[in-house]
């Protein structure tokens, strides 16, 4: 390792030496810890629900100066650090390559009670372990490494953020996979193909790995880094330059999306303060489950009572109280009709308003749970992003179970600085590949004031069906179409399905599937994605349906199908579901995109509710169109343009056919997808034969001696 810039390497190793012997005092450790901080003139963050903390893991030490600090801090906390384990390695005055740990995340461990026995102990054997196998490794302390990291792996409080840790006690031995180190270790310009695919595999499961899977990416990314085919050759300058690359990505995300929301109305963020039960006592549910509950069970689903004067009265009956109940009313209200997803909530203790538990982004809409056995039926989902108890100056709530903070701005602004680090250990950072306009008409054979009249109609009336012959490139150009419009190919913003005679309600919305104990209420694709494009109301999602008019839509879209429409979109028109016993709506911000093929003979009339929610525009053969010209001609192939002729001159014929028309043209995409190796003789050959061949005996089945010829002509064209 060369250079000042990983002079701390050897700081952190021989540091992680020194701790060894603090695994039985641990009290000791802890106020080392105090006391590094108070001589750099800082006070020690919480670090135990109680205030006093008298346990203290290895992992948890080092995050203590490696956490969201300004440089000066840190370097003086190094320096306390220094002289109190008198390490032989100089204090370090630079960090190029260390990850952070999030503030409101700085333990290796959950707060009491919720810690399990055992925990702290865990991290003590694995930090021990983990030593012992970069110090020495052989089977036997691989074997130990792997089943400490599997012991401390599901422990509440242990995500990516272990293999951090690991990479503080060993950089050049464990590598670190916090989310920007798993985002850069999935480029194609920063690693091999094959090494991604790997990564690709573990990274997907969302899921801390195994520790033998987590060692086996080591190795390979080893392996990478020795081929001395990237400019980082060790783990610490691999994590730098996933550090500042992916900076450097997000400073332009950010950017772009400033310019894309500059002059658009945003939908208001409103701020919530909230108390998960008097004391707090639903908090660790709330962190477990991702939700946020309110009580007053028995006045069943919220959304079914008509005001908050209704609410207020049946509080009064059901909940008999001395108060006018008024507070409790509004609380109920807001919860079920005012929060939106996308809303901030900050979480309370109970009996200390001024001590903050997380906070949390609101992520779905309402919904009422009527299986639960305790009061607390009424519920949203919630990410917490950031968790751990800090204190405030002043209380964020007057005690009350929900309150809009919206309006202190001056609390709101306190809180934000406060929870400021967002980049958190578990949250990988996306760089999606942009695509604009001219790439979409690059890949896909239409002119340019088609598709500008496209995305205008679109925007217009939030429902198209794109149709046309078989092989036009309806399905292809969906995708593309949301891609050019969000501006990149983020596939977490589409969702296609695709519509048959036996897809149901169920299906698309919600119902009822059997189990082995019995039957599940479960989710359609079209709820899921809804719920999806609500709680990110900033940004357009597209549903697209290939095939819309092979389904019975009557019987698919059920009672909301009123509901797809531009003008009934949003809580305003929410409807209740056939199950669920919830209040439903379809998101401003989504878009439907629906597919059908005009030459299917088997289809009967369109749905007249059908043609009234949807605008149709028919996408043409794109043999004439420049891009695919400048296809052609990249094939050098007269044999193939000598196809497209005779394609074209067939097109005439079908289109003035009167059993017929333009719809049942044959598209461009019949003969797309060659490159000049491949566009052979026996290619082509294959293409009539067994494509176009079939579809032509197809329309004139009647009619045999008039498709031969047209077979016979395609043939000839090659000859």
């Amino acid at each position: 390792m060369t250079g000042n810039a990983y002079a701390w390497v050897d700081f952190y190793s021989q540091l992680a030496d020194e701790l060894r012997a603090y695994r039985t005092r641990r009290t000791e450790l802890y106020a080392i810890a105090k006391n590094a901080y108070a001589g750099a003139g800082m006070g020690l963050p919480k670090l135990e629900t109680d205030g006093e903390t008298v346990e203290m893991d290895p992992f948890t030490f080092f995050a203590l100066f490696n956490r969201g600090l300004t440089t000066a801090n840190r370097i003086a906390i190094a320096q306390k650090l220094h002289d109190a384990f008198a390490l032989k390695a100089p204090v370090p005055h630079a960090f190029a390559g260390v990850p952070l740990a999030n503030n409101q995340k700085t333990t290796f461990y959950w707060f009491k009670p919720g810690r399990g026995e055992h925990d702290i102990d865990n991290l003590w054997h694995l930090f021990e372990a983990a030593l012992d196998f970069a110090d020495s490794p052989n089977d036997e302390t691989r074997t130990r490494f792997a089943d400490a990291f599997d012991q401390v792996r599901p422990q509440i409080g242990i995500k990516w953020n272990i293999t951090m840790g690991l990479f503080w006690i060993r950089p050049e031995h464990y590598l670190t996979l916090d989310g920007r180190s798993r985002w850069f270790l999935c480029q194609p310009e920063c690693m091999p193909k094959d090494f991604i695919n790997q990564a690709k595999l573990l990274f997907d499961r969302n899921e801390t790995p195994h520790g033998t899977d987590y060692m086996h990416l080591i190795d390979l990314c080893r392996a990478v880094l020795n081929t001395g085919s990237y400019e980082y050759t060790t783990f610490p300058e691999l994590s730098d330059k996933a550090m500042s690359q992916s900076e450097a990505v997000n400073q332009q995300n950010k950017q772009r999306k400033s310019q894309e929301l500059s002059g658009n109305d945003t939908v208001r963020r409103r701020y919530w303060a909230y108390r998960p039960g008097p004391r707090g006592e639903l908090w660790d549910e709330c962190v477990k489950d991702g939700m946020m509950r309110l009580g007053w069970g028995d006045l069943g689903n919220f959304r079914s009572i008509a005001s908050r004067k209704d609410i207020q009265a049946q509080l009064q009956h059901d909940y008999p109280s001395d108060t006018t109940q008024t507070n409790n009313s509004k609380a109920i209200w807001e919860f079920s009709h005012i929060m939106k997803p996308g809303d901030v909530v900050f979480a309370y203790q109970g009996l200390k308003p001024s001590e903050i538990l997380g906070r949390g982004v609101v992520k779905e809409g309402y919904r009422y749970d009527p299986d639960r056995e305790d009061d607390h039926r009424n519920a949203r989902m919630v990410d917490w992003k950031n968790l751990g108890i800090i204190s405030i100056d002043s209380q964020v709530s007057p005690r009350k179970t929900l309150t809009d903070i919206s309006d202190k701005i001056e609390l709101i602004r306190q809180l934000d600085e406060l929870y400021a680090d967002e980049d958190t250990d578990d949250t990988p950072i996306v760089a999606q590949e942009s695509y604009s306009r001219t790439q979409f008409l690059d890949d896909v054979y239409m002119n340019g004031q088609q598709y500008d009249d496209i995305c205008a109609v679109l925007q217009r009336k939030r429902n198209i069906i794109l149709t046309g012959a078989p092989g036009v490139g309806k399905t292809y150009a969906a995708k593309r179409l949301a891609w050019s419009i969000i501006g990149e190919k983020d596939e977490d913003r589409i969702a296609m399905v695709q519509f048959h005679q036996s897809y149901s309600y169920e299906d698309f919305i919600m119902g009822y599937r059997p189990t082995k104990t019995g039957y599940e209420l479960h989710e359609g694709l079209f709820y899921s994605f809804c719920k999806k494009a609500e709680s990110d109301p900033d940004n357009a999602y597209y549903f697209i349906i290939d095939e819309i008019n092979r389904g019975n839509l009557s019987r698919i879209f059920g009672e909301l199908f009123m509901l797809v429409e531009a003008d009934k979109r949003g809580d305003r028109y929410a409807m209740p579901l056939m199950y669920g016993n919830e209040m439903f709506s379809v998101p401003p911000n989504l878009y439907l995109i629906g597919l059908m093929n005009t030459a299917d003979r088997s289809l009967a009339m369109i749905d007249y509710a059908l043609r009234r929610r949807f605008a149709f525009i028919e996408l043409q053969p794109g043999f004439d169109i420049p891009g695919f010209q400048k296809y052609a001609a990249s094939l050098g192939n007269d044999q193939f343009t000598a196809l497209v002729t005779c394609v074209k001159s067939l097109n005439d014929t079908i289109s003035k056919d009167p059993s017929l028309g333009p719809g049942f043209r044959i598209g461009h995409s019949f003969l797309c997808g060659l490159t000049a190796e491949t566009a052979t003789l026996d290619t082509l050959e294959g293409i009539i034969r067994y494509e176009l061949a079939p579809l032509i005996r197809e329309y004139w089945f009647d009619e045999t001696e008039k498709a031969g010829k047209w077979i016979e002509q395609l043939e000839e064209s090659l000859r």
